[in-house]
């Protein structure tokens, strides 16, 4: 019942190549097991078309449109030609795992403090995930913190991905009863999860929807639907170990879900895109356990989490000048205080100077070194180390730096 609801979205997709639809003329009774012995071009799709069958919701989109082998064969064997669907959905995971970001590690506050542990920041969610915390952007792959995710650059953040998942997990979050509990286990699993399966659905299925629409001269209605599902679950049994799961536990995945389909399907058809308010209200009907099952499909997909570069002392989230933000780590120490560099840039620098009786101040060097500084913000704050509070602006940007802790300050 879990992942067929990223195949239901995938029809919803845009399908530029659409040819037309045609009324399928329903048969009352499908031998699913009849379909179990189809293999097409040395693949055995059998099994995940037979699960398929037996999995789909015949009350409301009427009989399993693939009614024999001959009819899989002759869909499969087309979607299959060499340098069709089968290469294209190769693509579509590699461009999915190279998309320019990554997504951030998230946990809850915690209860005896009532702060987020170190290197994590507060989401800024509301609702159920209101206790959640985010890390900051602590990879110097990507340095730039854009909401849930960390990019490249400011173009990764402008990704309509970024903002729609950000939608979804904010959607979900308003209904306190989609979770059975409320740990830091279990908000941070469905944090990642809601994400997880909205980059899935936004970004993954709509290419294979419209590649299968394309490549099909006439498409019966209901069967692109078997197909874009079959082929996924059938691609993901392929990678499975590649993500840590077995071809057991990704055919678990295939569960009836297909009245999300029938009903994003029509929206597609109607409107021509999906909705992130439609996918917020498929997740939130479907419950909390398909969660776990979609994951196992989507994450063959989808991009990495972002990842920590080694001793990174704390990281920028929010400052008015781009170029520092990102991890920053400790290179020594000058005038008794630890100096702070970014990390890939040793000329952008945060350190204590003496001057004007001691102050912090954050300052980018010019290829001539000292010659060319630029000093961009200060506090006064006497602190040891650096300060989180009391900074201004010198030739900076607003707004100020907001720093993010990751290892423990040492302050008097």
């Amino acid at each position: 019942m879990k992942f067929l609801t990223f195949l239901g979205l995938a029809l919803v997709a845009p399908t530029v190549a659409i040819r037309k639809h045609v009324q399928l003329q329903t048969v009352d009774d499908v031998d699913c097991a009849a379909l179990a012995d189809l293999t097409v071009k040395g693949k055995d799709f059998g099994k995940t078309l037979e699960l398929m069958c037996n999995n789909w919701p015949s009350d409301k989109m009427g009989a399993f449109p693939v009614a024999d082998i001959g009819r899989g064969g002759d869909l499969l064997g087309k979607l299959l030609d060499e340098g069709g669907v089968w290469d294209q959905i190769g693509k579509i995971r590699t461009d999915g795992q190279n998309r320019g970001f990554c997504w951030k590690d998230n946990t809850v506050l915690d209860k005896s403090t009532g702060k987020c542990p170190l290197g994590y920041m507060r989401s800024g969610l509301k609702g159920l995930f209101g206790r959640s915390c985010r890390t900051g952007c602590m990879w110097s792959s990507y340095p730039v913190s854009c909401g849930m995710a960390c990019a490249e650059n400011r173009k990764g953040c402008a990704q309509t991905v970024v903002k729609q998942s950000l939608t979804v997990v904010q959607g979900v979050s308003s209904v306190y009863s989609f979770l059975s509990g409320d740990d830091s286990d279990t908000i941070k699993r469905a944090i990642a999860a809601v994400t997880t399966l909205s980059e899935f659905l936004m970004e993954a299925l709509p290419p294979l929807v419209e590649i299968v629409n394309g490549a099909i001269d006439v498409v019966k209605e209901g069967e692109d639907a078997v197909m874009v599902a079959t082929l996924l679950f059938q691609y993901a049994q392929e990678h499975a170990a590649e993500v840590n799961e077995t071809i057991g536990s990704i055919r678990e995945a295939i569960q009836p879900l297909a009245d999300l389909i029938a009903e994003l399907a029509k929206e597609q058809r109607e409107t021509g895109s999906i909705d992130t308010g439609s996918l917020i209200q498929g997740i939130l009907d479907h419950g909390e356990d398909m969660l776990d099952y979609g994951v196992r499909i989507a994450k063959v997909f989808t991009g990495a989490k972002c990842d920590v570069t080694a001793g990174v002392a704390f990281t920028l989230e929010t400052v008015g000048d781009d170029r520092l933000q990102g991890p920053w780590v400790q290179r020594g120490e000058i005038n008794g205080h630890p100096r702070y560099t970014l990390v890939g840039d040793r000329s952008t620098n945060l350190e204590w100077s003496n001057k004007g009786g001691g102050k912090w101040v954050m300052f980018s060097d010019g290829w001539s070194g000292v010659v060319g500084r630029k000093f961009l913000y200060e506090s006064n704050a006497r602190s040891s180390d650096y300060p989180l509070s009391g900074w201004s602006l010198i030739k900076g940007d607003a707004p100020v730096p907001e720093f993010v802790p990751v290892q423990e300050r040492h302050d008097e």
